[in-house]
């Protein structure tokens, strides 16, 4: 008995076996079922191919022309991740699954491989089609809709993977013939080696999870990682690792766990908040901290007018009998006038808020910490009104070099460690002709080379 003349239900699969029927007839060959069984898969197969090509070409076309004018970004997205291709690629096994039970129906054992072949491939290309759109989602949302930047991709990366698993479990069913679930009873004695070779996946998504989840890290943040040589701009977070760009143009690959379990500095609040801190000292050297009197007080009036104000403020609160190392608001400045460095340190307070570039919304103030044995480390604390680098770098150097240069105004000098040649200047004599500054002899490199 023939293929055809089992007339299967299917009215394609029908005509088709018809006509190889009568095409065998018109070319002379036995009228038997196998010739007729491979040349239907043949044709079937053709069919579907070409059923997959031709789709993929008309929906790939279609929608992209349709698209492409109302969201051009859009459709380079779709074009970008192959959604429309992959998605096509399901067609040529559906079409196999319809027709294929048509050719070998007197042959179950044959049917059954090819079918279960076919299962495989619909499997596959079903799973990269979802991945495909997975993928698009996740560019599109990135791109429209997360403004804040925050590392999702961890999680797309982890349904995508999903969706592999799920794949592999239920083909690894269909071949051993057995229910997806007693399959992963199965699995659960390899629960540990699992474990192991997934380790940096399940940490990175519990990780990320966790940063995302907290605001803790977004794409174009700026960060510094503590014990790894990361300092710079994120460029790339995904469920194993987290991509920074450093200033010198170096890569560091980061484990999103790491940043989670050791901790790393985030410098985006600062940039949100347009505002950077200052905090840098100047050692003062305690051997030229000495009391100032009336007539220095009148000089530093005439040579610094603004402490002008200032010092007849305080003057004034001396004859009155207040105390005069407490702020108030009268003499505007923190400081006193028994002291060069307690005027010193008012002129700074001064200075800090007139500089128009300081933050006078946010705290700032000067003021002395524990002496050292390089001297008394005087403070300047406060903010700048801009957290450009570049600014806030040239601001900064500004304002130390100020501070330090008006320091000997005052009567004070700023300490700094002796260089071998200010020690080997020490031994020198002033009967030799050895001019002094300060305390240390000085040679001249003439002296120097004649030594």
């Amino acid at each position: 008995m023939t293929l055809a003349a089992l007339i299967p239900p299917h009215k394609l699969a029908h005509w088709l076996l018809d006509a190889i029927g009568r095409m065998l007839r018109a070319l002379g060959l036995d009228h038997s079922a196998v010739p007729e069984e491979v040349i239907y898969m043949i044709i079937i197969i053709v069919i579907a191919i070409g059923c997959g090509y031709c789709a993929q070409k008309a929906v790939v076309w279609i929608v992209t022309k349709a698209i492409s004018k109302r969201w051009p970004d859009l459709a380079r997205a779709l074009c970008e991740k192959k959604v429309l291709a992959n998605c096509s690629r399901i067609i040529p096994p559906l079409v196999l699954l319809a027709l294929i039970p048509f050719a070998f129906e007197d042959q179950e054992h044959t049917t059954h491989i090819i079918l279960l072949i076919t299962l495989i491939y619909f499997i596959v290309t079903l799973t990269l089609g979802i991945n495909s759109v997975v993928a698009f989602a996740w560019v599109t949302y990135n791109t429209h809709r997360n403004t804040k930047g925050l590392p999702l991709k961890g999680i797309a990366d982890v349904i995508r993977g999903a969706m592999w698993v799920i794949a592999v479990v239920i083909i690894g069913s269909m071949i051993l013939d057995k229910s997806p679930a007693a399959l992963l009873t199965g699995l659960g004695a390899f629960a540990a080696v699992l474990m192991l070779i997934f380790k940096d996946s399940i940490l990175g998504l519990v990780a990320g999870v966790q940063l995302s989840g907290n605001d803790m890290l977004r794409v174009g943040d700026w960060i510094q990682v503590p014990g790894k040589d990361a300092n710079g701009i994120v460029e790339y977070v995904s469920l194993i690792v987290v991509k920074v760009r450093n200033w010198n143009n170096t890569v560091t690959m980061v484990p999103p766990y790491y940043l989670v379990q050791s901790g790393f500095v985030n410098w985006r609040c600062m940039k949100d908040t347009g505002s950077r801190q200052i905090q840098t000292s100047v050692l003062i050297d305690i051997n030229t901290v000495r009391p100032l009197s009336d007539a220095e007080l009148a000089t530093m009036q005439k040579e610094v007018p603004m402490l002008k104000d200032y010092i007849d403020i305080k003057l004034k609160q001396r004859e009155e009998g207040k105390i005069q190392n407490v702020f108030n608001k009268e003499a505007g400045a923190d400081g006193t006038i028994e002291t060069n460095l307690g005027l010193l340190r008012a002129y700074y307070n001064i200075y800090v808020d007139r500089h128009p570039y300081i933050d006078k919304q946010k705290i700032h103030m000067v003021r002395i910490l524990d002496p050292t044995p390089t001297g008394f480390p005087m403070q300047l604390f406060c903010y700048l009104t801009t957290a450009d680098w570049g600014a806030y770098e040239g601001i900064m150097a500004d304002i130390l070099e100020h501070i330090t240069a008006i320091a000997p105004t005052f009567g004070l000098s700023v300490y700094e460690q002796p260089s071998g040649r200010a020690v080997y200047n020490i031994g020198a004599s002033p009967a030799e002709g050895v001019p002094y500054y300060g305390t240390a002899p000085v040679i001249s490199p003439d002296q120097d080379t004649q030594n």
